[in-house]
C-alpha cells in the first residue's frame, strides 16, 4: 500500500510541475450520487486483491450506502482542480472496538482534494488523480482520512461536465474505517470571460 501511495504521489508530482495556466477550471459546483462500500477493504486487508475479487462484495451495489454529495471546484492550474466535498448517507459503520448492533445511522463526511488530471479541460475525457485529506461524523465518533483515488471527468459543453470518481479511504484516527467511495454527478463552472478585443484605429487615406 505504501508503494501505491508514493507511485500516485511522484506521479501526481510530475504531471502539476508540467503544468501551465492556458485553461484553469473556473469555479462552480457539482452534485453528485455517491455510494460507500465498507465490506471490500475487509477482504482487500485479509486476502488481497484476489480475494475480493474471489468475494464478489465490489459489485454488490445492495451491500453499499448510496448517499449524495455537494461539492465546490476551483482551477488551480489547467491541470490541477480544488474540490470540497461534503456528502451524507444512511450507512452501518463498524467503528472499531465500538459496539454495533447492525443498524444504520446518518454519515456525514467532508472532503478536501486535488484532481490531478492528465489532460486539460480541452479534451472530452480526461483522466485524473485524486489525493486529499478529510473527516467523518458518525453518531458521536469523529474520524480523519486520506482519500486515494482515480477518476474520469467528461466535457459536455465549454463548462458543464460530468464527474466519475472511486476512492480508497485511509483512516489516520483511531474511530476511523477504511471504505471505498463512489461518485457521479454533473459538474457546472462559470461561464469563462473573454477579454475584448481593442479595436486598432484605422490608418487615414493620404
Amino acid at each position: 500500500m505504501k508503494k501505491i501511495m508514493l507511485s500516485l504521489v511522484a506521479m501526481a508530482a510530475f504531471t502539476a510541475a508540467i503544468a501551465q495556466n492556458d485553461v484553469k477550471k473556473t469555479p462552480g459546483f457539482a452534485l453528485q450520487f455517491t455510494l460507500n462500500d465498507f465490506k471490500t477493504p475487509v477482504s482487500l486487508r485479509a486476502g488481497g486483491v484476489a480475494a475480493a475479487v474471489r468475494s464478489e462484495e465490489w459489485k454488490n451495489a445492495k451491500e453499499m450506502s448510496s448517499g449524495v454529495a455537494l461539492s465546490y471546484i476551483q482551477g488551480l492550474n489547467d491541470h490541477v482542480d480544488f474540490v470540497a466535498s461534503l456528502a451524507g448517507s444512511i450507512s452501518e459503520v463498524e467503528v472499531p472496538n465500538k459496539r454495533s448492533n447492525g443498524n444504520r445511522f446518518f454519515l456525514l463526511e467532508a472532503s478536501a482534494t486535488a484532481n490531478v488530471k492528465l489532460l486539460t479541460d480541452d479534451y472530452c475525457f480526461t483522466p485524473f488523480i485524486t489525493l486529499g485529506a478529510g473527516a467523518t461524523k458518525y453518531k458521536s465518533y469523529f474520524s480523519a482520512f486520506i482519500p486515494v483515488g482515480l477518476g474520469l471527468q467528461f466535457k459536455l459543453g465549454s463548462e458543464s461536465f460530468i464527474m466519475v470518481n472511486s476512492q480508497y479511504r485511509i483512516p489516520v484516527t483511531d474511530n476511523g474505517v477504511y471504505n471505498l467511495y463512489h461518485a457521479i454527478g454533473f459538474a457546472q463552472t462559470m461561464e469563462r470571460k473573454v477579454a475584448p478585443v481593442a479595436e486598432v484605429p484605422a490608418m487615414p487615406v493620404q
